[in-house]
């Protein structure tokens, strides 16, 4: 394949993240930079902000459709992990393999989550060691790193979550194989419930206070001895009647006078623990723990979500489940919940979530195929979801039950009903669920059960629990990791915040105990301690103005020099970007006429070429201001040694020996910290159509809005930059007046005592620092940890 195009995919497990480049010229160029003659369909989320295996095929037929006209040959350079290589290999070995592709695996990749897994707990618990082995450190900054530590274990959560009667309790019962959850609650007074696999059968919540566990063995059950009387009477109540001979219904029946808000007091969450019944696909290394949140149009629905990001803080991430039905999947309110959703922030795994349409079991085939042929259209898809998997709750729970047939196994009658009704289609293989499913090609395949794993194979098929069971274990076993590695630096980053503060409230300390010193000082050791705090102050004050003036003004000569300057709006056309994105509007509007696509396509071509540049324009100028940043302040802080150094050696207190002495902390302080500029590219991708309007495009006003968003993305960073650098400086100098005015306490024997106190003080900082340099270090570590590596 001498002559084949060469491409590379760089995917990025723990971003989700995946770049695809062209080889032109003997050089890899991003594909937004290529001519309008290559298709953007690849740069869009869909392909560029996922899992590369929930869409290995489409990106491969994309690629062949693109690049290998007439299967002339195409050449793929992959960057990635094993996981994501060998998705690539099976789809081009089964479905190319005619197309003359064949791919190769660069020397650089990613490393595989196990093994940074192992690497961060290794390096967790020699930080834990450091810290906890200190006296001076606080609890919290070691606790916090104790937490990542309690969320990294092999619990696998999943969030499930959707509209009011979508039959998320039903879903739940059918993946666990018991009728638990009761069904058909008011949505006005429904709980949220955390069911964890366990080997016994218990129900937990919170009254007066007081967490109190009830607990089910057969027609018996047992109340913890914590519980207040009057919920202890509440509960006895609940069966007064004849209790049930199993733990499953005296289970359900509880949870449903729970649900209905019988008991006198408020209660959040219901915790809920039961052997998970013939989990077939759920991997038994992984603990599953399960949400099941009120539907989102309920009146009770955002406090339960504040409860479920609570319950969430203890997980890296939790897998989303979105529930719908046929009928639903087109509901307004299901941009509601979307938007409660996103409010979860970082909890929700949003980018491998999954959609159930629960309920098929009440469509035809041919509406089944409608609703599949349409489904772009529909507002439950108008999101970041890459499958959906069509179920019929009823049939899953019955092909996990020993006797579906025996009406008195079944707890719902309605449930019975349904089952009866319809099961004989799902057993002939009339209504097949799971062949309506909306995934990638690469994954349409016929779930395999071991024989005697459930109680009837072809209805845990047909129902398609088979192949969402699976999907759930898939994600357990590829996904969950790579969140659980990439969620560590959140943690190490709190830490640090909390050392750092710890550091500034002793620092506070000594400076106060030095207040009080130089009250105690002779004339002429005021004087010369004044002399430095005057020459700090001023010193601190000048750079910090004169750095804000020489970046600021790096900045603009950036601007001129990259024809990025204009006074109005009538003036834009003398901007060097203008011709250049007339030019490229011109080519894409060509193309479109001649291919046929539409105004959408052309303009979503047209975005990824300006932020293609806007970003190279960000990573020009952070090259030049960090280049900026290091000379400065290395200056500044020579300046202000050689300052201080002047003022000692002017000094008629100290004679040439103790000169020496201060001259030598001026020459052993440590350099000071520097904050860098740091863009973060990725933002940008978030906003739709930034630099132009929403449904045309304007030459003119989308180099205006490139210019003004450059100008205040960079004022923002120059602003963060300057404040850092000018605190760290300030603290810096501080410090290193602060060491010299300690040992001036010791030239003076009345002081000995002060100097002891000040001198403990400054050992504390040390320790406290260098805990500070250990949790950066180690946050570095991890970072690097989740890079690209080079063979």
């Amino acid at each position: 394949m001498e002559n084949a195009y060469k491409m590379r995919i760089t995917c990025n497990p723990y971003t989700k993240e995946i770049v695809y480049e062209c080889c032109e010229n003997d050089s890899f160029v991003n594909i937004s930079e290529l001519s309008a003659e290559y298709s953007s369909e690849l740069i869009n989320d869909k392909f560029t902000k996922t899992s590369f295996q929930n869409r290995a095929y489409e990106i491969v037929e994309l690629l062949n459709k693109h690049f290998n006209p007439g299967n002339k040959g195409l050449h793929i350079d992959f960057i990635g992990n094993k996981d994501d290589y060998d998705a690539l290999e099976s789809v081009i070995s089964t479905y190319f393999a005619d197309c003359n592709i064949v791919s190769e695996k660069n020397q650089q990749y990613f490393n595989e989550a196990p093994y940074v897994m192992q690497q961060i707990e290794t390096r967790f618990d020699d930080v834990i060691s450091t810290l906890e082995d200190s006296e001076y450190i606080k609890d919290e900054i070691a606790a916090e790193i104790s937490k990542y530590r309690d969320t990294i274990d092999e619990s696998i959560a999943i969030c499930v979550t959707g509209l009011c009667s979508a039959g998320k309790s039903a879903f739940i019962n059918s993946l666990i194989g018991y009728e638990i959850l009761p069904s058909s609650s008011d949505p006005t007074t429904a709980k949220m419930f955390k069911i964890t696999c366990s080997d016994t059968y218990s129900i937990s919540f919170e009254a007066y206070g007081q967490n109190v566990t009830v607990s089910f063995s057969n027609d018996m059950y047992t109340i913890s001895d914590n519980c207040p009387s009057e919920v202890n009477a509440e509960i006895g109540a609940v069966f007064t009647d004849q209790k049930a001979d199993n733990e499953v219904k005296n289970m359900h029946r509880f949870l449903d006078w729970l649900n209905k808000g019988k008991l006198l007091m408020e209660i959040g969450r219901i915790d809920i623990s039961v052997p998970f019944r013939q989990v077939t696909y759920f991997d038994s290394h992984y603990q599953f723990v399960i949400y099941d949140t009120p539907g989102s149009n309920s009146d009770s629905n955002k406090k339960h979500f504040d409860i479920l990001r609570e319950s969430l803080s203890k997980q890296t991430n939790a897998l989303l489940i979105l529930l719908t039905t046929p009928d639903t999947m087109d509901y307004t309110d299901n941009n509601n919940l979307l938007d409660l959703i996103q409010e979860t922030g970082e909890s929700l795994d949003t980018s491998n979530a999954i959609i159930v349409v629960n309920k098929g079991d009440i469509l035809t085939p041919s509406s089944l195929s409608e609703k599949r042929e349409r489904y772009q259209s529909l507002k439950i898809t108008k999101w970041k979801s890459t499958r959906i998997f069509f179920l019929s709750s009823v049939i899953a729970l019955a092909s996990k039950k020993d006797d579906p047939d025996d009406k008195s196994s079944w707890i719902d009658e309605d449930a019975f009903d349904a089952y009866d009704d319809r099961c004989r289609k799902f057993a002939r293989g009339d209504k097949v669920l799971y062949k309506y499913n909306i995934i990638d090609k690469s994954k349409e395949v016929t779930p395999v059960v071991e024989e005697g794993a459930v109680s009837d194979t072809t209805l845990f098929i047909n129902s398609g629990l088979a192949s969402i069971e699976h999907e759930i274990s898939d994600y357990a076993l590829r996904y969950a990791l790579c969140n659980k590695c990439s969620r560590a630096t959140e943690y190490l980053q709190r830490a640090i915040q909390l050392c750092e503060d710890n550091v500034r409230e002793i620092e506070r300390k000594r400076d106060d105990e030095l207040i009080s010193t130089q009250t105690l000082f002779d004339e002429k050791q005021r004087t010369l301690a004044e002399s430095l705090d005057s020459k700090q102050s001023s010193t601190a004050s000048n750079k910090s103005v004169e750095f804000r003036q020489s970046i600021g003004q790096s900045f603009d000569g950036f601007k001129a020099q990259n024809g990025l300057v204009y006074k109005n709006f009538l003036q834009i056309r003398k901007l060097s970007i203008y011709a250049e994105f007339e030019q490229e509007w011109k080519n894409i509007s060509a193309l479109k006429e001649q291919q046929g696509f539409d105004m959408d396509e052309a303009l979503r071509r047209m975005e990824s070429k300006v932020r293609y540049r806007y970003n190279a324009l960000l990573n020009a100028f952070s090259s030049i201001a960090n280049a900026l940043i290091g000379s400065f302040w290395e200056n500044a802080t020579e300046t202000f040694k050689a300052d201080c150094k002047g003022i000692i050696t002017d000094s008629d207190v100290l004679n040439d020996e103790q000169k020496a002495i201060m001259n030598s902390i001026l020459l052993n302080m440590e350099n000071m910290t520097r904050a860098v500029v740091e863009f973060d590219l990725r933002s940008i991708h978030a906003v739709k159509r930034t630099f132009f309007g929403k449904d045309k495009y304007d030459n003119g006003t989308c180099c205006k809005n490139l210019v003004q968003t450059l100008d205040d993305v960079v004022m923002q960073e120059i602003e963060r930059v300057s404040s850092n650098n000018s605190r760290y400086f300030e603290e810096w100098s501080k410090a290193l007046v602060a060491s010299i005015k300690t040992k001036l306490c010791t030239f003076n024997t009345d002081l000995h005592d002060w100097e002891v106190k000040i001198g403990e003080l400054n050992q504390i900082i040390e320790e406290k620092k260098k805990h500070l340099k250990l949790l950066e270090d180690t946050k570095d570590y991890v970072c690097r940890l989740l890079e690209i590596q080079a063979e």
